[in-house]
């Protein structure tokens, strides 16, 4: 159990608190009345907590005793006091206590300031450990280590980077980084935007390029090298930078003879690599809109209403993309208005994003965001200044916004006479970027959502046109879908191919050398091909599945749903 000091100058007061401690199990290790004996008593017996009177014979001696005890001995402190005014608790809060009592109190209050006052200090405690254990890591790691907060303002820097940077801790901290780590190109002498700035810029890891010199503060160049990530706190906001980088100046002399290539070969390797990711994540959006029309098809036949089958449409995109935040909205012509009648918002995101369902927007007030989407055209990440009010969301840099327009056909009419009668938005975070051909499947599958009830709900005479366009859709929607995965197909078939001939010319060219350098090109290049000659088959697979069709065929040509 804790033991415990109280400094009380009251006797009785004194007793009635020790008493009470010991009933509740605590171990009171002595009373004292003076600030003189408190400090005293403290460096004797090395008390887990010190219960202290705030004033002591008429003074503030209580707190010039906590004070002393609490930077020396770091034992926390409760404060007792008679006095719950405001200047006497502010006095007392410079010193950092862990609670206080205003007296009379109750026993069971009492216990529960000591337990949570004892917790508190552990705690505290522990996290100054972790933090000595985490400075102890980084003093002994091989490897530079920067840290910043999200202003690019230094907050770590550990032996490592003070020795290649030529900055001591205690001039670096609160600087720029950008001073502390100035960056130029070999090349060029260009400066380089800093890796710290840039990758909370863009919200994901990246590496210093190749022939990064770092100019250090003693005029001397090293070119250095490695990672950079974001600090990313528990709710998913960018709070600042770690950089974690080598001199390797004389790494680098010692590759002279393999650099031209390798420069070369790394350069169009993270090229491609940045393509094929790119082209994945596309890829499997285009699928999941294909799984997402198909499933809204399936289930359009019971719907009542054009508000239900959107908000199965906001319901399957928000699921699939992983949205934030997705609504709907239909226009008044009549009236000059658009009107949030459909919305969907992520269970893990409710509290940030108030309904808005029954919202309504002036046309013309926001004419320029409008008319892009009555021309049938898509906002990509528009500026906060250009959306309509209910739609300037308190976006973070690592969050993308998408406004599609919903596009409908009057009754009776032509594919021709298509008009914009709404539009649906997606807030998504950490996401692969929106593209052009993606925005249109999206705006498609709520268009053809709103057309496909239209046309169910619509009247015999109309059957034959109805199933003619319908299969009009069909065509249509493939043919846009096949284009945006044959597209990234073709790109990654010509890649491989040109990196089958800078295998075999490499090969050629480092085989005679026999050198370990070479070896481990030839062996990275391998291993990409492996990797690009899967991706391909996958595309390939994915495609011909997609083109199959065979269920959304099915509902095509089932005229059920256009039945009176």
């Amino acid at each position: 159990m804790p033991n415990i000091l109280i400094v009380e100058d009251e006797s009785i007061v004194a007793w009635d608190i020790k008493e009470a401690l010991e009933q509740l199990g605590h171990t009171v290790l002595a009373s004292v009345a003076t600030d003189t004996e408190a400090v005293q008593m403290a460096a004797t017996i090395k008390p887990d907590l010190v219960l202290m009177d705030i004033q002591l014979q008429g003074q503030m001696a209580g707190i010039r005793a906590a004070q002393e005890i609490y930077s020396r001995f770091s034992i926390p402190i409760v404060y007792l006091t008679a006095h719950s005014d405001g200047p006497t608790l502010e006095q007392a809060a410079v010193t950092n206590p862990y609670g206080y009592l205003v007296k009379p109190f109750q026993k069971q209050q009492l216990d529960t300031t000591v337990r949570v006052a004892l917790r508190q200090h552990q705690l505290a405690r522990e996290e100054i450990e972790n933090q000595s254990i985490l400075s102890d890591t980084l003093t002994s790691i091989g490897d530079a280590v920067i840290a910043t907060d999200r202003r690019g303002r230094v907050t770590l820097i550990n032996p490592t980077a003070e020795r290649i940077t030529g900055w001591t801790k205690q001039d670096a901290l609160g600087k720029p980084i950008d001073q502390v780590l100035s960056l130029v190109c070999e090349s060029n002498r260009e400066p380089i935007e800093n890796p710290g700035l840039q990758t909370m810029r863009l919200g994901y890891p990246l590496s210093f390029i190749d022939g990064c010199l770092l100019q250090a503060r003693d005029g001397s160049e090293k070119v250095i090298g490695d990672t950079v990530a974001p600090i990313v706190d528990r709710d998913g906001d960018i709070v600042g930078s770690v950089m974690v980088f080598q001199d390797k100046t004389a790494f680098q002399l010692a590759q002279n003879e393999l650099h031209g290539h390798a420069r070369d070969l790394e350069g169009f390797q993270l090229h491609l690599i940045s393509q094929l990711q790119q082209k994945t994540a596309q890829h499997d959006r285009a699928v999941a809109c294909l799984e997402v029309l198909n499933r809204i098809l399936d289930r359009a036949r019971a719907v009542a209403s054009e508000t239900e089958i959107l908000d199965i449409i906001l319901h399957e995109l928000g699921e699939v993309f992983e949205a934030d935040y997705s609504w709907a909205a239909l226009h008044d012509e009549k009236h000059g208005t658009s009107m949030i009648t459909s919305e969907y918002i992520n269970p893990e995101r409710s509290n940030d994003y108030p309904s808005a369902l029954g919202t309504e927007v002036d046309l013309k007030r926001y004419r320029y965001f409008y008319s892009r989407l009555i021309q049938k055209e898509s906002w990509i990440n528009p500026s906060s200044a250009m959306l309509p009010r209910p739609y300037r969301f308190a976006r973070s840099p690592a969050q993308q916004i998408l406004v599609c327009p919903i596009v409908a056909f009057p009754n009776n009419s032509f594919p021709g006479e298509a008009r914009t009668i709404g539009e649906i938005g997606l807030l998504t975070t950490f996401k692969a970027a929106w593209s052009l051909p993606q925005t249109v499947l999206v705006s498609r599958i709520t268009s053809y959502g709103i057309q496909l009830f239209r046309r169910k709900n619509h009247s015999n005479r109309d059957v034959t046109n109805a199933l003619v366009y319908l299969n009009q859709l069909r065509d249509d929607f493939i043919s846009s879908a096949s284009e945006e995965l044959l597209f990234p197909l073709i790109n990654i078939r010509q890649a491989t191919g040109v990196l089958h001939e800078l295998v075999r010319f490499l090969g050629e060219d480092l085989t005679e050398t026999g050198s370990f350098q070479a070896r481990i090109v030839r062996q990275t290049l391998s291993e990409y091909l492996n990797v690009f000659q899967e991706e391909w088959q996958k595309e390939f697979d994915s495609i011909d599945r997609l083109l199959s069709f065979k269920a959304l065929q099915a509902w095509f040509q089932d005229d059920e749903g256009l039945e009176d």
